[in-house]
Order: C-alpha cells, then sequence, then structure tokens
C-alpha cells in the first residue's frame, strides 16, 4: 500500500472513532456535574456547574424547591 492510501485509511478510522465518540456521551441527571446544558440529560439545564430542572415557576418545581433565575436561565 503506498502512503498516501495508509494515511487515508488512518484519518478515516480516526474520524469514526471521534463520530463515535460524540455521539455516544452518557448524559448527566439532576446534580451531577456539567459543563453545558447538552451534558444534561433530557430538560435539565447546566447552571453553576450542575445539572438542574428548568422551571418557569416555583410550582414547576419539588415540593420544598423554588424557581431560581440566572440571567441565562431559571432552574430549581
Amino acid at each position: 500500500m503506498s502512503v498516501s492510501w495508509l494515511r487515508l485509511v488512518g484519518l478515516m478510522v480516526v474520524s469514526a472513532w471521534l463520530a463515535a465518540g460524540c455521539t455516544s456521551a452518557k448524559k448527566i441527571d439532576v446534580g451531577g456535574t456539567c459543563i453545558l446544558n447538552s451534558d444534561c440529560n433530557g430538560s435539565l439545564v447546566c447552571t453553576m456547574g450542575k445539572c438542574h430542572d428548568a422551571c418557569h415557576t416555583s410550582a414547576d418545581c419539588l415540593a420544598g424547591q423554588s424557581c431560581v433565575k440566572t440571567d441565562d436561565t431559571t432552574f430549581c
């Protein structure tokens, strides 16, 4: 095999590996550490480094919790 053919095959293997890694990322449940909203499960939002339930009012939260508003989101 020529060097360019081996490079092409290597590039394809690495690309497939990276694509699989991006799509199979495990989602984080409530209370788990995160960086982005996409790190969190379902409709959870990432605020202050943790996954939280998103809310509009305190009625959206579990008993004893309040809906907290930050500059960019609201969470329980």
